[in-house]
């Protein structure tokens, strides 16, 4: 897959290269949560909970994109890179949100948690790839595409439309594989959706400022390499 085109260039099917990046990022996301877990399906790695969210929210936005939801879905696409990029620097050389988010992983040695357990190792990650790393792709985006982040704010919100649908997929996940039996009561999918909706609208409101003191923004673009070769 080439990386350095233009972020307008199609490829032979007519799909963006950024889109197609993005269908690859969700192929790579889909390999890790089975290195997270044996042949049986039991998690090995609690890091696993938050790989399944981030799965099943990217095909959210991929949708989207397909549907035609968004006024600009090139710049949404970047964000889905960089947002990516940063994960992948935070799984070897994570900075401290990311390292309080892991040591919590590290630390919990139940093979088989309950759900309430679950959330306690999956909000952590949450935060600290929202909250910091979500900012960061913002902004970095929309330098890309030479626009203000307000630009994007319609684009944003739209994603958080529909977004109970991601949720739902990966509370059965997590409800299968700790023994409770789907479906998922509504009331805590939409509790988990207000959830995880919250902490983007905070991500967006970070993003927002960081426009403004772009030299808080940590790690340096260049030292993220997008590996998707």
């Amino acid at each position: 897959m080439q990386l350095n085109v233009p972020p307008r260039s199609v490829d032979e099917k007519g799909n963006s290269a950024a889109f197609s990046q993005s269908r690859e990022i969700i192929r790579r996301l889909e390999t890790l949560g089975e290195v997270l877990q044996d042949s049986s399906g039991r998690v090995l790695n609690h890091r696993y909970w938050f790989v399944s969210a981030y799965i099943h929210s990217s095909k959210h936005v991929l949708r989207k994109v397909e549907w035609g939801d968004y006024q600009h879905p090139e710049v949404i696409l970047t964000v889905q890179r960089y947002f990516f990029q940063l994960y992948q620097h935070n799984l070897k050389h994570p900075e401290a949100h990311w390292q309080w988010a892991f040591h919590r992983c590290q630390q919990f040695r139940t093979s088989r948690p309950s759900f309430i357990q679950v959330m306690y190792l999956f909000y952590p990650q949450l935060v600290a790839h929202v909250r910091f790393d979500l900012p960061r792709a913002i902004l970095w985006a929309c330098q890309d595409h030479k626009m203000d982040v307000l630009q994007l704010e319609e684009d944003f919100r739209e994603t958080l439309h529909g977004f109970d649908h991601a949720v739902a997929h990966f509370m059965r996940d997590v409800r299968t594989r700790v023994g409770l039996c789907p479906p998922c009561p509504a009331q805590l999918i939409q509790a988990m959706t207000w959830l995880l909706q919250r902490e983007r609208l905070l991500g967006w409101q970070a993003a927002v400022a960081l426009e403004r003191t772009p030299e808080s923004a940590g790690i340096p673009l260049h030292f993220l390499p997008l590996d998707l070769q």
